[in-house]
This record gives C-alpha cells, structure tokens and sequence, in this order.
C-alpha cells in the first residue's frame, strides 16, 4: 500500500503538494474518489487552493474513473479557485437531488448520477 505524502491540512485531514502530486503521478489506479470544496451553478468544480485543485486533477488524469463524493450543501458554496466541470468526472454520489441546472448539464456528458440517502437512526447500516 502507498500512501500520499506532503502537507497535511489539520481542518480537512487532506494531504496537499508535490509530495502527494508525485505519489499519484506514479501510478495508473482503477479509481480516484475525492470532494470538492463547492460546485457553481455552472457546473465548476470549486476549492480553496490551488493545491487542492492540482491534486484532484492529478488523480483524475491517473484513474481509469473518478468519483465526486458531496453532500448537497456543496452546491452553491463559495469557494474561489476552480478546477474542471463536474460532467469531468465518471460518477457523481449525492445525499440529495441534484439541482436542475446541474442535472441537465450531466445528463449531456457521461457522467452517472449515484443517489446517496441519508442513513436514518435505527438502520442496520448506520454506524
């Protein structure tokens, strides 16, 4: 097992740099899954540094597919540094419907829309 070196982020428990940009650059993976910071009205994949933007584009251009991982209060967040479309990525995984905007602009590329609901108490697969 290889694990991402650099720059531990304390808030998010992400790892940021070069040292995680080579790790990734090193190897071809069936699957990257990562988040974003927030997505615009137009689609754009948004974060707050650009460290965090290079390393997303790295693992997508190192994974055979690309799993975008949100919950619904990413769309419309502000975040102000933008890295790629969300129809850039194979799957989208969501705790809500996707505003219609968004849906329309994914059901144009190839991107699957995977409905995550949110585990209620007392459901044998809530921890």
């Amino acid at each position: 097992m290889a694990i991402a070196g650099g720059t531990v982020r304390t808030r998010d428990l992400d790892v940021c740099g070069p040292a995680g940009e080579e790790l990734f650059t090193a190897y071809r993976v069936d699957t990257a899954v990562f988040g974003v910071g927030g997505v615009d009205a137009d689609g754009s994949l948004l974060d707050y540094s650009r460290e965090e933007v290079r390393i997303r584009e790295v693992m997508m251009r190192h994974a055979r597919r690309s799993f975008l991982v949100l919950d619904a209060s990413k769309f419309g967040r502000p975040a102000h540094v933008r890295g790629g479309g969300i129809e850039d990525v194979s799957a989208v995984f969501c705790d809500a419907e996707l505003p219609p905007a968004i849906r329309d602009r994914l059901a144009q590329s190839d991107t699957a829309i995977v409905p995550c609901p949110p585990l209620l108490p007392g459901d044998p697969a809530s921890p």
